[in-house]
């Protein structure tokens, strides 16, 4: 099964103005299925909101958001590997994520983790 790379977006961003297009159509070219998503609050279809009781905030994205979208990614290709690239400030969810990773088991990942700084490009795009 071909390996999927799950890019983490910008605070700013949305899967419309997705930083570093570039480099997901070099993924996609090389053969990777290629996922992004909208964080919780960003975005049209991004993740719903959680009851005000258990809501949490956080402005770089929320490990427990990245947890679902990883679990529903291996439910639909059970057997690719997975890598996480983090664009501009997705790098700092992604490092969280990693250091989740050290406290307990989360759903399968590579551990591996690449950060792309800045945002590439005019307009958000490169």
């Amino acid at each position: 099964e071909r390996p999927v790379v799950v890019f983490l977006v910008g605070a700013c961003c949305t899967t419309d103005d997705l930083p570093g297009q570039g480099l997901v159509r070099a993924f996609a070219r090389a053969g990777f299925r290629c996922v992004a998503y909208n964080r919780r609050g960003h975005g049209p279809d991004g993740l719903t909101a959680r009851a005000p009781e258990h809501a949490r905030w956080n402005l770089l994205g929320d490990t427990e958001d990245l947890r679902v979208v990883l679990k529903r990614v291996k439910a639909l290709y059970p057997r690719a590997r997975v890598a996480l690239v983090g664009l501009s400030a997705g790098a700092a969810l992604l490092i969280r994520y990693l250091r989740d990773l050290e406290r307990g088991p989360l759903p399968s990942a590579s551990p591996g983790a690449v950060r792309v700084p800045g945002t590439p490009g005019a307009g958000g795009r490169s």
